[in-house]
């Protein structure tokens, strides 16, 4: 983690109550992803302040110190903060959505969205998101608009050139 990457290699499940780590759902799954700095600094401060100790050690436990349960977790802490936020109506599963929506926006290839959510195929990648990069089609226009009108005064200068 010192790093500002993280190795996703196993998931925790729920399996008859108990919280077991198991396999991932595809190879795909096995990945790394770059943190973004500020959450390399929120992730130090969380490993150096609450986390189980050790390499196999869960970074987020419960007031206890255990593996937090699905349902306490839901109680207690995710419907607090989305109700802090004004966000009653939002999924845990929104936050994933959301990630990608803004990676989109910001440009990022299909390839490396699908490499960063552990998609098995870039395919899964855009049928799942595709209706987000309709958003970036100004972005394109606009793109290709700047680049014509910085090539424009070259073409005058090389046109005013070939005809003098």
């Amino acid at each position: 983690m010192t790093s500002g990457r993280v190795r996703v290699e196993r998931q925790l499940t729920n399996y008859a109550g108990r919280l077991v780590f198991g396999p991932l759902k595809t190879a795909a799954s096995r990945r790394t992803v770059t943190m973004p700095s500020f959450l390399v600094a929120m992730m130090r401060e969380q490993l150096a302040l609450r986390s189980e100790p050790g390499q196999d050690g869960l970074v987020f436990v419960n007031t206890k110190g255990h593996s937090p349960h699905a349902s306490s977790f839901t109680c207690q802490v995710w419907r607090r903060a989305k109700r802090e936020a004004g966000l009653d109506g939002v999924r845990w599963h929104d936050l994933r959505h959301t990630a990608v929506a803004l990676a989109i926006e910001r440009g990022a290839h299909a390839k490396v969205i699908q490499e960063r959510m552990g998609h098995s195929t870039v395919k899964v990648t855009l049928d799942r998101y595709g209706h987000v990069l309709p958003s970036i089609e100004d972005k394109i226009a606009g793109g290709l608009d700047q680049t014509y009108h910085e090539a424009l005064p070259v073409m005058v200068a090389t046109a005013d050139g070939q005809a003098g």
